[in-house]
């Protein structure tokens, strides 16, 4: 597609990825940090607009998010008492459309460079935790500072010269070593383990041949010992070993294991097996790794006593943060804000996307990467998310070459 200028046009998009992504020190419970962050995302945004001059295209897959977003807009004037005037006038979740279009739109190199850079980015931002996350293992002291994060005034996490944090409630002394669950620049493991789990596998669609710095994100992503990364795993080894022929995640893997065992104390074993192994036991409650589980009682409370419009309609956008009636940390969240009409939407986008795209292509078994995303939903509900934006628009480019340029590339 012309550009104005064409050499840098994937560093406008990068940096919009960053000022969107929810690193801790971005804390959005404190306002200036969250205008500030805010404005930041909307000027790279509007210098990305202003850097295209031919017309944009888009796919009928659009339509459904562009729905739900205006929905959800929709929404907050029916619930007026959940909002402050800024809140209920922000146009919350159009940035992410737009940005989502104009990206789709591009050649294919600026596709996969800002994806490229947003990993690495991810990575460099990620690894400075590690050497925190051996310092506590190990008893090494730094300095740190005790803060809380997104109002929860109970719980303290070690701020780590603001380049990591760990919540302390997740540091577990276990023989001579205090084991931790690396979080990174994010406010839980559990959330730094999602983003890790979607980024390796958009990394394996957009950069098969990139080898060594999927062998990093694994290393970061098994420290966090999220469940939804090590479910990433087993979807990202049967895809590679099974129907691309490809044993080398296999192989690392297996490796690892049998280093694991062979090198790491066995008390530190036993904390592992406990902290992540056992997460995948199937008692007559359900995985013993479904976090949300103890939600459900909480929420079908909430539908049986909610009136039939608001559970069609919803509450609106971000009002499961912002009212006192929400706080679900699930897919719940997507009914409670959106009702089921706009949980609908959700499911109708995220399926066509990434089930209805890849099967219909000649690597219809990718459909065992892209299911992921989907059920990783289930646990963090946030579909417009960078993360989640960047693993659509290599689902895009690859899948649906109309979308990519005016310019009709059809094989690359």
């Amino acid at each position: 597609m012309p550009m104005k200028n064409n050499k840098y046009k994937d560093w406008l998009y990068v940096g919009y990825l960053f000022f969107s992504t929810t690193f801790f020190f971005f804390d959005p419970t404190l306002y200036f940090s969250k205008i500030l962050v805010l404005s930041f995302a909307w000027f790279f945004l509007v210098l990305i607009i202003f850097q295209t001059e031919t017309a944009i295209k888009f796919d009928s897959y659009i339509i459904f998010i562009i729905f739900y977003v205006i929905f959800l807009e929709i929404s907050k004037f029916f619930h007026l008492h959940n909002y402050s005037t800024i809140e209920l006038i922000y146009p919350a979740g159009i940035a992410q459309i737009l940005f989502l279009i104009y990206i789709t739109n591009e050649e294919k190199k600026i596709i996969l460079s800002t994806i490229d850079k947003y990993i690495n980015l991810i990575i460099i931002i990620t690894i400075p935790g590690l050497l925190f996350y051996f310092s506590i293992l190990l008893g090494i002291e730094f300095k740190y500072e005790l803060i809380h994060l997104g109002g929860r005034i109970q719980l303290f996490y070690r701020n780590y010269y603001n380049l990591a944090i760990f919540g302390s409630y997740e540091i577990f002394p276990i023989g001579p070593f205090k084991l931790a669950r690396l979080c990174g620049a994010f406010e839980e493991p559990g959330m730094l383990g999602t983003i890790l789990a979607i980024l390796l596998i958009t990394d394996v669609i957009a950069f098969p041949a990139k080898k060594n710095r999927k062998k990093i994100i694994i290393l970061l992503g098994l420290f966090t010992l999220s469940f939804a990364f090590y479910l990433s795993l087993i979807c990202i080894s049967m895809y590679s070993s099974i129907f691309k022929k490809n044993k080398g995640i296999l192989f690392f893997l297996v490796f690892g294991t049998f280093a694991f065992l062979i090198l790491v104390p066995s008390d530190l074993q036993y904390a592992f097996k406990y902290l992540m192994g056992d997460r995948f036991t199937i008692t007559n409650q359900g995985i013993v790794g479904d976090t949300r589980a103890i939600y459900s009682d909480w929420f079908e409370n909430y539908l049986s006593t909610t009136d039939a419009q608001t559970l069609i309609f919803g509450n609106g956008w971000k009002s499961n943060q912002l009212s006192t009636g929400g706080g679900y940390s699930s897919y719940h969240s997507l009914i409670y804000e959106g009702g089921i009409l706009g949980f609908s939407l959700v499911i109708i986008f995220e399926s066509y996307l990434l089930i209805w795209y890849p099967i219909r292509s000649e690597d219809k078994w990718m459909i065992f990467l892209t299911l992921f995303p989907i059920l990783s939903l289930y646990q963090r509900p946030n579909p417009l998310d960078p993360q989640y934006l960047v693993c659509y628009a290599i689902i895009v480019s690859k899948y649906h070459d109309s979308l990519i340029s005016l310019h009709n590339y059809k094989n690359y």
